[in-house]
């Protein structure tokens, strides 16, 4: 039977809460969805969590401690997963930080 491959970055939590946040937020926009930013911010500030885990498992294969000197050690040449990893959650992090930002301008505002 012929089944349909489905990639890999399509199963992870990373896309399924970067989806979530963005139907949220095309909610939001277009259909009045009230709570549509919270949601979004929260799936983007979640999937934006592949950072520090991405940070983790370069200090847990270079061999060093989980402590400032042993992240600047394994930071000094990082493997290529690592740099992957960091780019392919940036934008979330991204996202969430410009929700935040322009809550923090709509509260001048007020």
């Amino acid at each position: 039977m012929n089944q349909m491959k489905i990639p890999h970055e399509m199963k992870t939590p990373t896309f399924t809460l970067s989806l979530l946040g963005t139907l949220s937020l095309a909610l939001h926009q277009f259909a009045g969805f009230r709570m549509g930013q919270w949601v979004a911010f929260l799936c983007f500030f979640l999937a934006a969590a592949g950072i520090p885990m991405a940070l983790g498992s370069e200090v847990a294969a270079k061999g060093e401690k989980w402590e400032w000197v042993g992240i600047y050690r394994s930071l000094r040449r990082p493997r290529p997963y690592f740099w992957w990893a960091f780019f392919s959650h940036l934008p979330q992090l991204s996202l969430a930080l410009l929700l935040a930002y322009s809550w923090f301008l709509k509260g001048d505002r007020q």
